[in-house]
């Protein structure tokens, strides 16, 4: 069920999207992922809930150097306006590169500026108690739109029987990783910290309030690790994560584990994620809780995140009414790390939709720091690396113009035996170098661990 039918046509006659669907018992996002290995997949999983896809029936990319209208937003939006009227059906998975002028380069391969999937087939279910398989085909011109549907469902049976008797490759998530991993830093540990301390003088001149600098690691793996079983180690470790997994091409995917949302929409409604400040969680929930606690009472921290929140309601007052942000912030913590966290909501405005809530939004202080501009000017002196997609827009959206979508954070590129991970520190006035270089080792780690490698590395 392959294949890359489709690839950026233009918008012309309204197309024809046939889908059908059934439940099915005991079907694991791993096993439903492993069945489709060699095909372009995904994985985008909050809590218990999850969708897994497989498949490629239509495909949307924007490249670097491509002529566009009004930018890649609204490229992907008059793409999307391609696909058919509400009630297609169809709902795509994909994201956008951190910024407008991202090309592929060695470890981007098959991620360009945009790049968006309407995948064949699709499995969206809670927990491992199975869920609702969808297959999805094209229907012609005024043709036979019922015996479309008709050869689907005979197909749909045959692929819910092959996956309830655990047809595809074994499942587990043991393999890859393991000792004799190697984890290469990608720029020098004091060259970092001399980074961070020049942002500080920056900070402290006034030329701008906040900066997320990133590092990364590169990680050769004795074995080959398959992307799904990274994606459902972090989905088991974290589920209150944001696990995603984009696989447009076979052997080439995206993982990683968001805390936050960078823009959500059910029908009218948009909610954001604030998330900054960070803290350890100890080696016990006593330990936990203290430092809690003293995130909650930590200034530097909460400088970091009011910057974000305000930033986030400033720029979505235009697009949406009533937008309200929770008073104070609470703790969420995760696996190795905990943050703050502030809900803001509002109701977009009719004509607006959930690319516009993305382009005004992206990149947000939590990302890239504040002022937006001064932030990214900066950045651009001192990281030594592409962000490519990492801190990018990854997620979903549907024809009914629902959809979700989180900044592409602990993120890695890669497949197979190597992959590049990404992690970054926001520095504010306050901030301590050696610090925020503990702070990124804590978000290295659960990826780390999904790829089976303990620690850093040496």
């Amino acid at each position: 069920m392959g294949g890359g039918a489709g690839k950026n046509r233009k918008p012309g006659p309204a197309r024809s999207w046939v889908q059908v669907s059934t439940e099915v018992k005991g079907v694991t996002p791993g096993r439903f992922l492993q069945a489709f290995g060699g095909q372009p997949r995904g994985f985008w999983s909050f809590g218990g809930n999850w969708l897994a896809h497989a498949g490629s029936l239509h495909e949307i990319e924007i490249r670097a150097g491509e002529e566009v209208r009004g930018g890649r937003f609204q490229e992907v939006r008059r793409r999307l306006a391609g696909l058919g009227p509400p009630g297609g059906p169809w709902r795509v998975f994909g994201g956008f590169a951190f910024g407008d002028q991202h090309e592929e380069g060695r470890e981007w391969q098959g991620f360009p500026s945009a790049r968006f999937v309407l995948p064949r087939v699709e499995l969206e279910g809670r927990g491992e108690e199975g869920g609702v398989l969808t297959l999805r085909g094209e229907g012609a011109p005024g043709g036979d739109a019922a015996g479309v549907e008709e050869e689907l469902r005979i197909r749909l049976e045959g692929l819910a029987a092959t996956l309830e008797g655990g047809g595809g490759r074994p499942g587990g998530l043991s393999g890859g990783g393991g000792g004799g991993a190697s984890v290469h830093r990608k720029g020098n540990r004091d060259l970092w910290l001399k980074a961070v301390a020049r942002v500080l003088s920056r900070i402290e001149k006034g030329e701008v309030e906040k900066v997320v600098l990133a590092r990364s690691l590169e990680v050769r793996l004795p074995e080959p690790v398959d992307p799904d079983r990274v994606a459902l180690r972090l989905w088991e470790a974290d589920p209150q994560s944001r696990v995603f997994l984009f696989e447009p091409v076979p052997g080439r995917s995206l993982v990683g584990a968001a805390p936050e949302v960078l823009a959500e929409l059910r029908r009218g409604r948009l909610a954001v994620t604030a998330v900054a400040g960070s803290a350890g969680v100890g080696n016990s929930p006593q330990e936990r809780e203290v430092l809690g606690r003293g995130l909650l009472a930590s200034e530097k921290d909460l400088l970091e995140h009011r910057l974000c929140v305000q930033d986030i309601v400033t720029r979505l007052r235009p697009l949406a009414r009533s937008v309200e942000a929770e008073a104070e912030p609470r703790v969420v913590a995760f696996s190795t790390i905990q943050h703050l966290e502030t809900r803001v909501e509002g109701d977009l405005d009719a004509q607006r939709d959930l690319l516009s809530a993305l382009e005004t939004l992206h990149p947000t202080p939590a990302v890239c720091g504040f002022p937006r501009d001064g932030a990214l000017a900066v950045l651009q002196e001192e990281e030594t690396f592409p962000r490519g997609w990492y801190a990018g827009p990854v997620g979903w959206m549907d024809d009914q113009g629902n959809g979700v979508f989180v900044p592409a954070l602990r993120s890695a590129v890669g497949g197979g035996r190597e992959w590049t991970l990404f992690a970054g520190a926001g520095i504010v006035a306050g901030s301590s170098p050696e610090r925020e270089w503990e702070e990124t080792r804590l978000k290295f780690r659960p990826v780390l661990r999904a790829l089976g490698v303990d620690g850093e590395g040496a």
